[in-house]
């Protein structure tokens, strides 16, 4: 392994890693074939929703009352679920993965104490190889805090902020948002480069004449607008997509770059 390895992040959203009975476990572990080859030349860190969609899991098979739960609690019950299935994938390819869970909220990014120990603790992960599955932590988060990810669930919802935050920290070379579609769709056609000055018009007209703009890629445009403009190369692609090919521009997809 070289030891110019440059950081690439990866964040899937719950609908790539669960169905509406749990999570996905053949999914995830194929996420984990295809991710490897990233890891061969490049540390990688995967950010993964699915905690809330497995947490619904267990409450269902408990015969308890869903409504009675918070999107919180549910996401502290299945928490330790989504962390397994990635390890458990990632330790089937090949010789062996390690992957580990990391919990993280933006407060700890920006405190000047919490944020350097982040940061020092991921550099002796990347050391030995480890791959940190990353998930907001949810059970902390505060009540009216502005960093709530799951507040603004139009806007913040499945990691997505989380995502670019951390890319942006820890000083990425690429951002992968991995979604349900091959790209940023417009009039049909998938704008294969997008730049970071014409998301607020792409959403604006587009999104109101089309159907193929959603909520969650409103997120994504957004998103990967601020990391394009840190100079995180960053991709939206679908999340079966092969990584390797998107790094190396040989897979249709929208690349969102600081200048067209």
């Amino acid at each position: 392994m070289s030891n110019q390895r440059e950081l690439i992040v990866v964040k899937f959203g719950s609908d790539s890693v669960s169905t509406t009975t749990g999570l996905d476990h053949e999914r995830i572990a194929a996420h984990a074939e295809r991710l490897a080859p990233l890891h061969e030349e490049n540390d990688l860190l995967v950010v993964t929703s699915g905690a809330i969609a497995r947490g619904k899991r267990r409450v269902l098979a408990m015969g308890k009352n869903l409504e009675d739960y918070d999107d919180q609690t549910l996401a502290h019950l299945g928490s330790a679920g989504i962390n397994d299935a990635w390890e458990r994938a990632f330790e089937r390819v090949g010789d062996g993965l390690l992957a580990g869970q990391v919990l993280l909220t933006h407060r700890e990014m920006q405190d000047s104490e919490e944020g350097p120990y982040f940061r020092q603790a991921y550099d002796r992960a990347r050391r030995v190889f480890a791959i940190p599955i990353l998930n907001h932590n949810d059970f902390l988060v505060r009540p009216g805090d502005p960093d709530d990810e799951m507040k603004e669930v139009a806007h913040y919802a499945d990691n997505d902020r989380l995502a670019k935050d951390v890319a942006i920290y820890l000083g990425a070379k690429t951002l992968i948002l991995a979604t349900g579609v091959e790209g940023f769709k417009a009039n049909g056609e998938i704008r294969e480069t997008i730049a970071a000055s014409e998301v607020e018009a792409l959403k604006e007209h587009v999104f109101a004449a089309s159907n193929d703009g959603t909520g969650g890629m409103d997120s994504k445009l957004d998103n990967a607008a601020e990391a394009a403009e840190a100079g995180i190369e960053t991709f939206i692609c679908s999340a079966d997509a092969n990584f390797a090919a998107i790094v190396a521009h040989q897979e249709i997809c929208s690349r969102v770059v600081q200048y067209a």
